[in-house]
């Protein structure tokens, strides 16, 4: 029996050419309860910064409870410093920062499940932003997999962090911003370089996942996103 050609129906487009449909978590105007979870200073910036700020920009009025669990030191206190920049136009902000080892995490887990456990029970995310369950570090992998165990009916959405080891995956949600990511940020991390809160070598990974995932997410020039895995 010969082979029948089938010819494909063309539908028309309801949006652009190189558009994204965007995820309903926030209309602008609205409350947006945010926990974004790091293991060290600079994680949730690299990682999730350009989605913060592009929430801000657009006009959530953010609750964000910000946590790092590794900073002591000069660390520490460049935590507070690039929080507190990154969050000076939210609606709220508390910054929560651990001192618990550095490249230790998977020796110190039950100190660490307990820190989850009274992090549930002070704060009440809508949705929450923390490491890739897959990501090299052994402490990025501790912290999303105690993550997923304490918060088992919140949202959670998982962010990269470009390093050595190669070990991007096939995030399958973006978060596009209006404005590159330089426009949004780089004013407050010079700002803190120029305190020396910063060192300044760490400055262009702020930037960096968002020139490769705005090819994966099929953007335009002019756009710049961050992606983010579910």
């Amino acid at each position: 029996m010969a082979a029948q050609r089938c010819s494909a129906v063309r539908r028309p487009r309801s949006r652009k050419a190189g558009d994204m449909r965007h995820m309903g978590i926030a209309r602008p105007g609205e409350r947006l309860s945010v926990l974004c979870i790091g293991a060290h200073p600079d994680d949730i910036e690299i990682g999730a910064g350009a989605t913060i700020l592009g929430w801000i920009d657009r006009g959530v009025h953010l609750d964000v409870h910000w946590a790092v669990l590794s900073a002591t030191g000069r660390r520490r206190e460049e935590a507070h410093a690039s929080a507190k920049s990154f969050l000076a136009t939210a609606h709220s902000a508390t910054i929560d920062v651990a001192n618990f080892q550095d490249g230790f995490f998977p020796y110190q887990g039950a100190d660490i499940k307990a820190w989850f456990e009274q992090l549930r029970r002070r704060t009440f995310p809508d949705v929450i932003l923390c490491h890739w369950h897959n990501d090299a570090h052994q402490d990025h992998r501790q912290v999303s997999s105690l993550t997923w165990n304490t918060f088992r009916d919140h949202p959670i959405l998982e962010y990269e962090i470009p390093k050595w080891d190669g070990d991007l995956g096939q995030p399958n949600v973006y978060f596009p911003t209006r404005a590159p990511p330089g426009a949004l940020w780089l004013p407050a991390v010079q700002g803190l370089v120029r305190r020396g809160n910063l060192p300044e070598p760490r400055t262009p990974a702020r930037c960096g996942m968002s020139r490769p995932r705005r090819i994966c997410g099929g953007l335009p020039r002019p756009k710049a996103d961050i992606a983010m895995t579910t």
